[in-house]
């Protein structure tokens, strides 16, 4: 398993260039491996005991909200048809990725793809769900520009963008807080990782919305854009390749190295922070925020009473 695991690896630049056009093998199997290990992670960790028995219905929550949830709720919500249940590679291929994680003989497949912290396989399917997040945003922008050529692009691209990258945290809420009954540390968790997701989404957005559609929009327009990358693919505005390969494979290297327990700060979710931070607004309610918990976690003290000084007595004389 381990020599396939490595041999798969140098099919990794073509899956990265294949995306411009199609969903890749690479990406869907690990994608799809990824959401069916994480769902049962996540059960298993509030449930030791927890089996999806026929697995219908299981599977069908591990494949909206850890699986294309995102993608489902982001074609509903810019009018577009929700072709994901119907494509010939994302459901089949999840159902079988599904089975393989709950009923390999020995439990092979998800020691060797889960447990198995830094195994060739474990590595292999985090690269290609590192693609697959990445990837998502930029076709729902291309996606939308092409469906909305002219002044929508600035509105419709952009948003369905962030909608993309973002949409999947509201089934994994749904999921933790409703299904799961994790009641506020649940919602908690999921709303520091959606944060986290905002300002990465919000980083790659603008970069491809500026590459990708922007600047082609303003050649054609007879406009002189700002800073210009060589793209072959402005009638259909599928971007610069030498763009896609460094928001891929950034995001590739970065989870790659969280992986391995780094625990690296993304840039664009560190700049958001650090753009938060010096907000009068954000300083003010942290402030606020910050008096509330210290006046409930620290009552008042009733001062301690002076001691009474004592005079000597004088005597009558």
């Amino acid at each position: 398993m381990e020599e396939l695991a490595w041999k798969l690896l140098g099919w990794l630049p073509e899956a990265v260039l294949n995306t411009r056009t199609r969903y890749p093998w690479f990406v869907v199997v690990s994608h799809s491996l990824y959401s069916a290990c994480k769902f049962r992670s996540e059960r298993r960790a509030a449930d030791p005991a927890y089996a999806p028995g026929g697995g219908v219905a299981s599977m069908a929550v591990a494949f909206v909200c850890y699986g294309f949830g995102g993608t489902i709720l982001t074609d509903a919500l810019t009018g577009h048809v929700v072709a994901v249940p119907i494509h010939p590679r994302c459901f089949p291929v999840f159902m079988a990725c599904w089975y393989l994680v709950w009923y390999t003989p020995f439990d092979l497949v998800y020691r060797f793809a889960w447990e198995q912290k830094r195994g060739p396989l474990r590595l292999l399917m985090v690269l290609g769900e590192a693609i697959d997040s990445a990837m998502t945003p930029l076709g729902r922008i291309t996606k939308l520009a092409n469906a909305h050529r002219g002044g929508f692009n600035l509105v419709a691209a952009p948003m369905a963008g962030m909608l993309a990258g973002l949409c999947g945290a509201f089934w994994r809420y749904m999921d933790r807080v409703i299904l799961m009954s994790q009641g506020e540390a649940g919602a908690k968790r999921t709303m520091e990782e959606a944060e986290s997701a905002t300002w990465r989404t919000a980083g790659y957005t603008a970069l491809w919305f500026y590459f990708a559609v922007w600047t082609c929009d303003r050649v054609d327009q007879g406009h002189e854009p700002w800073v210009v990358i060589e793209n072959d693919h402005c009638g259909t505005y599928g971007g610069p390749e030498i763009l896609r390969y460094a928001i891929l494979g950034f995001h590739a290297v970065w989870s790659l190295v969280n992986e391995f327990g780094y625990n690296v700060p993304h840039p664009f979710v560190y700049l958001g922070q650090v753009c938060c931070r010096f907000a009068p607004t954000a300083n003010g309610l942290r402030v606020e925020a910050a008096k509330s918990s210290v006046a409930k976690g620290k009552p008042k003290l009733k001062p301690k009473p002076k001691p009474k000084r004592k005079h000597d007595s004088v005597a009558d004389t």
